[in-house]
């Protein structure tokens, strides 16, 4: 018997397949490149932990005064950043499935208009065209639980994230989840074919809270240790105390395994306080161009590596400055 060729055919990839790689990574240089100014004329909660200097960069790069590096992140990047909000989309299925999400809650039924509050159908606009859909939960600071039905009928809904803002301090960002286990109903799992239940109803959260979703690969997953970086509690700190919460949880997913890990952040009135002198700070020195001091200690650290603004940054006199740790503690306070 002849002897069997295990070798592995290799596949021949034309240019056509080849290509159709090289076209999507072409389309997310293009996307990122042309997606809309972010708005760093406010203060935005998810990035209030980082270095406020780079904040206060940006708001005058935004204005035309400074020049940021050129940073042009490859496709991979892109996509890794894309999966953190895929992933996120998920675990808001499982909360409004559960029935314990709040938020805003779109009607999906385009001419949801046409309708007026009693259900009452319109007709036609004059001029041909809708006046968009309602939104539900805009009234209340946390949002609203998902509708049955909307006040046209529709009972199809697009969750949206609330928005977070405080205007005297500047601040404006959007909030992942607020769970609310209130009207949550652990009988549902009674239903069809019952699953043994996996937890006590009477250690839930009592008071709805604020939820942050955020994903990492194994190795960063591995060093999470007992709590989330500072950054992360910065910014749940700051929606807890906008949004009159209690705490807030950050639940971490591996994008590798799966795997969670969830932490629990508490309202800090001490770091609030802080907090509050530097929004404050920060809008008083865009008049005078003024600069807060850099929060990293080193040139060399992370933060300071693959930031967009490191050219002007570094070859500035503060690095110099003898008195410059008793600054960064006075603007920073003595959270780490």
């Amino acid at each position: 018997m002849a002897p069997t060729n295990k070798k592995k055919l290799l596949t021949k990839q034309t240019p056509e397949v080849v290509n159709i790689i090289n076209v999507v990574n072409t389309y997310l240089k293009w996307a990122n490149k042309n997606e809309g100014p972010r708005n760093h004329q406010v203060h935005h909660p998810s990035a209030f932990g980082d270095c406020l200097r780079k904040m206060q960069y940006q708001r005058y790069a935004e204005n035309g005064l400074i020049q940021a590096d050129e940073n042009n992140p490859e496709p991979q990047m892109l996509r890794i950043w894309e999966t953190g909000h895929v992933i996120q989309s998920r675990w808001e299925k499982y909360f409004t499935e559960m029935g314990v999400l709040r938020g805003v809650w779109k009607c999906k039924n385009p001419i949801c208009r046409r309708f007026d509050d009693d259900g009452k159908y319109l007709g036609e606009p004059e001029d041909g065209k809708d006046r968009g859909s309602r939104r539900h939960g805009l009234d209340e600071k946390i949002g609203s639980f998902k509708p049955d039905s909307c006040n046209c009928g529709s009972c199809e809904f697009e969750y949206h994230e609330i928005s977070v803002v405080d205007e005297e301090l500047n601040f404006h960002g959007h909030a992942d989840c607020i769970l609310d286990f209130s009207r949550f109903d652990p009988k549902m799992f009674e239903e069809g074919n019952p699953v043994k239940v996996l937890f006590k109803t009477d250690e839930l959260p009592k008071k709805p809270i604020v939820l942050d979703m955020k994903t990492c690969n194994a190795n960063k997953f591995r060093t999470l240790g007992s709590g989330p970086s500072l950054t992360y509690e910065v910014q749940i700190k700051i929606y807890a105390h906008i949004l009159d919460l209690e705490y807030g949880i950050i639940i971490y997913e591996n994008k590798d395994t799966c795997a969670t890990k969830i932490f629990q952040v508490d309202r800090d009135d001490k770091m609030w306080e802080t907090i509050k002198v530097q929004a404050v700070t920060m809008n008083d020195m865009v008049d005078e161009k003024k600069l807060p001091p850099p929060r990293p200690e080193e040139q060399t650290s992370f933060s300071c590596r693959y930031c967009d603004f490191k050219s002007i940054c570094h070859t500035s006199a503060v690095w110099d400055d003898p008195k410059l740790d008793e600054k960064r503690l006075k603007f920073y306070g003595d959270f780490s």
